[in-house]
This record gives C-alpha cells, sequence and structure tokens, in this order.
C-alpha cells in the first residue's frame, strides 16, 4: 500500500506543477521556471 500511495503523491505533484506550469507559460511565454534538483530524484522526491 506504500507505494500505492507514494506514486499517488508524487503524481499529485507532478500534476500540480505541470498545470501551474502551462497557466503561468500562457501568460508569459517567455517565462523561465526552475526548481530544486536532487542528487537522488526517486528517493528524494518522496
Amino acid at each position: 500500500m506504500w507505494q500505492k500511495w507514494t506514486k499517488f503523491r508524487t503524481q499529485q505533484v507532478d500534476n500540480f506543477v505541470a498545470q501551474v506550469s502551462e497557466r503561468l507559460r500562457n501568460k508569459r511565454p517567455n517565462l523561465i521556471i526552475s526548481v530544486a534538483v536532487f542528487p537522488l530524484p526517486k528517493k528524494e522526491r518522496i
């Protein structure tokens, strides 16, 4: 169950970020969006 819950949570965050990014780029096409990058993406995003 933990893996399913973790997958659900990360998908929710990914979807939210994608929607926000799309809306911002619609208003400002040249906008640069940056994120924090971690050395172990799969582990760190949990």
